[in-house]
């Protein structure tokens, strides 16, 4: 090499360290995925959606689900590097393309790390309450009606949780590991209990009801949604039209569960384990938890979940009058219904849902630091943000993360106390498009899956995990069938109302991701770096 001319990549060796084992990498991708979605938009859509099947949208984007881990299994055991489908999109198919996409991913994650902390304590408050009219306690209940209503708390809570997951981060995955299973554990059992309680309500739901929240109860719900309008007929007849619009819902829940794994490839152990039970592994069981909750739930309670959701949305102050606890009807309230005289129990499963979201922070403080470092030790962003830290963390990255989630919760505290008005309201927008921008790269990243064996058969033959029939890889029929779900399913996703205002906005973020990425192009080639050669060879370990 002439003297003087850089290296292809920052350094030679990452800096990384590989101490995610297979039970840390199912941990983290269940606690990415599990959260508002499953706990709250499970319920919320039968509202949205009248005579949609739900459980059956679930099962059909559960099912997609799978067919995509499987295919970003296979790209984690090709190429065990840390940085996701940016690596994977860039090093088959198209470097542009693997950042532009990756660029949208990451503004949505950074985003989302803040948007999670803030809203967090907002569960908390409804979890609270929830826990409060079911047990008969009105500590719980003034407690929770303080941090569900107060955007100070908000603030100051979520910029604590924000900070915190931070400082965690500073310290590696080993440190991570210690705080997503103790994190990781408490929602397991409330999920537990959850099960046990559904089950135990199938057939007798009416009455564990009103055994918990007064007799009657049940009833009177029934009459404020019929007399504001409610049509039972109208969700009691399944449609297709209806179940079609309703997956939006399980999208948003599964979005990104085949993926989290993949953006800490390069620190997972004993990668064709981790690979798997991260990968393939973890969403099937994901979308059995959903696919489950989404049956006994509606199995248990019948044409009475909308019938609350509907006196929820159209007569809210009338619900107040009958039910203890009248905010937003969530999964753990259905949940606490059927536990009358247990205490102990309506409280755990009560708590489900803010602790399942609590989970979601340091898992995405994973995906908004490493991508960054992926950029920059490819040369095509700010290379500092490639330095790591005696724990093997990226410290300069979590920094900029940090700030980023920091600047999402005083941003939505801005918005919540200044009503959404003007440019402030933008917050709100950006978490919108955050489900598209997620989404998306899915569809290459399949595509990545499909060309892999035959455009980088270097990279397949060294694989450890490789199938074929009659010759055919399986991890190019699983990526076709990806490409082909998923393309689908974003083609419905746009379809369902996504306004012209949004498409403008996601083509201005990949815009100016291009726009820095043929930047780096010129910055490169000046100084001497040999881009075609860097983008052909995956980064060193």
């Amino acid at each position: 090499m002439e003297s003087g001319r850089p290296t292809l990549f920052v350094r030679r060796a990452s800096g990384l360290v590989r101490t995610v084992g297979p039970w840390t990498a199912l941990a983290t991708a269940m606690s990415w995925t599990i959260g508002g979605g499953v706990n709250w938009l499970l319920v919320k859509v039968s509202y949205d959606h009248p005579g949609a099947n739900v459980p059956l949208a679930f099962l059909i984007v559960g099912a997609a689900a799978i067919v995509t881990a499987l295919a970003y299994t296979y790209l984690l055991m090709a190429m065990p590097r840390t940085g996701g489908d940016y690596v994977y999109i860039s090093r088959t198919i198209n470097p542009l393309l693997g950042f532009v996409l990756s660029w949208g991913y990451w503004i949505a994650t950074a985003i989302a790390v803040g948007t999670i902390a803030f809203w967090d304590v907002w569960y908390w408050g409804l979890s609270l309450q929830i826990a409060g009219g079911a047990i008969g306690s009105q500590t719980l209940l003034r407690v929770g009606d303080l941090l569900a209503t107060s955007p100070e708390w908000m603030l100051a809570l979520g910029t604590a949780i924000t900070l915190g997951m931070g400082l965690v981060s500073v310290f590696g995955l080993r440190a991570y590991s210690r705080l997503i299973w103790l994190l990781f554990a408490i929602p397991v059992l409330g999920s537990a209990a959850f099960f046990w309680a559904m089950i135990r309500g199938l057939g007798h739901a009416h009455a564990l009801w009103d055994a918990t929240f007064g007799v009657g109860t049940w009833d009177a719900i029934l009459t404020i949604a019929r007399e504001s309008g409610w049509d039972p007929a109208a969700y009691v007849r399944s449609s297709w039209d209806a179940t079609a619009g309703a997956l939006l819902s399980p999208m948003f829940a599964f979005v990104g569960s085949w993926a989290m794994v993949t953006y800490i490839g390069g620190e997972v152990r004993d990668v064709k384990k981790s690979a798997v039970w991260g990968g393939v592994m973890a969403v099937a069981v994901i979308a059995a938890y959903m696919v489950s909750a989404a049956f006994l739930l509606y199995g248990a309670y019948g044409e009475f979940v909308s019938a609350y959701t509907y006196a929820f949305f159209e007569e809210g102050d009338r619900l107040a009058e009958v039910m203890p606890y009248s905010g937003r009807p969530m999964l753990p309230l259905f949940a606490a219904g059927l536990m009358p005289g247990q205490p102990a129990l309506q409280l755990l499963v009560a708590l489900m849902a803010a602790l399942w979201l609590l989970n979601d922070v340091p898992a995405f403080y994973l995906v908004s630091t490493r991508l960054p470092f992926a950029w920059s030790f490819d040369r095509f962003f700010p290379e500092s943000l490639a330095e790591v830290n005696r724990y093997g963390s990226p410290t300069r990255a979590v920094l900029l993360a940090t700030v980023l989630g920091q600047l999402s919760v005083v941003w939505w505290y801005a918005a919540e106390k200044l009503h959404y008005v003007g440019a402030i309201g933008f917050i709100n927008t950006l978490d919108g498009l955050s489900t598209l921008l997620w989404w998306f790269p899915s569809v290459f990243g399949g595509a990545a899956a499909t060309v892999l064996p035959f455009m980088r058969s270097d990279l397949y033959e060294r694989s450890p995990l490789r199938h074929e029939v009659a010759g055919v890889p399986l991890m190019s029929a699983s990526g076709i069938a990806t490409m082909v779900l998923n393309f689908w399913l974003f083609l419905s996703l746009i379809g369902s109302g996504a306004a012209i205002s949004d498409m403008l906005w996601i083509s201005l973020f990949y815009g100016a991701g291009a726009s820095i990425f043929v930047g780096y192009m010129v910055y490169n080639r000046r100084r001497g770096v040999d881009v075609r050669t860097l983008f052909h060879e995956i980064p060193p370990t």
